[in-house]
């Protein structure tokens, strides 16, 4: 940048010499700038930027709305069940009850369009009850899901480990658990 003097006898930044886009030998730049009043161009900037920016942000809310369509859903409340696996799903999250173990979500199972879930839960494992008394929450897993009609097809991802577990569940049906002794 090269300081400028102003009317005032003040010294005020201003822009470097720019080389405009030429047509013919006629700088564009050059004619714009001087067809505006002093500030102008400053000025329309600052709109040109605001317009950007405002295309931007509702370009991305409605990209945003569009990929989801806006149709997300939560997987019905009530009981589900399924070979090894008892689900009870209330507004706030989910109850899981395996053969020999439990886990917990505190957030809603909501959907996305294609009627995919992912959420972050708990689980333990059960032991016998002779057996040492386990007081930890459990681990940190992964839970997802799809869920097409009355059925649930439900992933536990355990981070850290490559296995993970595999459930399909109907909702009203009785669970077949056989609980640890």
């Amino acid at each position: 940048m090269e300081i400028g003097i102003s009317r005032r006898n003040h010294y005020w930044p201003q822009p470097a010499r720019r080389s405009g886009v030429s047509i013919y030998g006629f700088d564009l730049w050059d004619t714009y700038k001087q067809s505006q009043p002093e500030g102008t161009c400053i000025m329309n900037a600052f709109r040109l930027t605001l317009l950007i920016l405002s295309l931007s942000l509702i370009s991305i809310s409605q990209s945003t709305s569009a990929s989801g369509n806006g149709k997300t859903s939560m997987v019905p409340a009530g009981n589900w069940g399924g070979e090894h696996i008892a689900l009870t799903i209330t507004a706030e999250g989910a109850d899981f009850e395996f053969d020999c173990a439990m886990g917990h979500v505190k957030t809603p199972l909501v959907t996305d369009n294609h009627g995919h879930f992912s959420v972050k839960g708990l689980y333990k494992v059960e032991r016998p009850a002779a057996a040492f008394v386990d007081d930890s929450n459990g681990s940190e897993v992964l839970y997802t899901g799809t869920l097409k009609g009355n059925t649930l097809h439900l992933d536990i991802e355990f981070p850290g480990r490559s296995d993970h577990m595999t459930f399909d569940l109907v909702r009203g049906q009785e669970p077949r658990l056989n609980k640890c002794a």
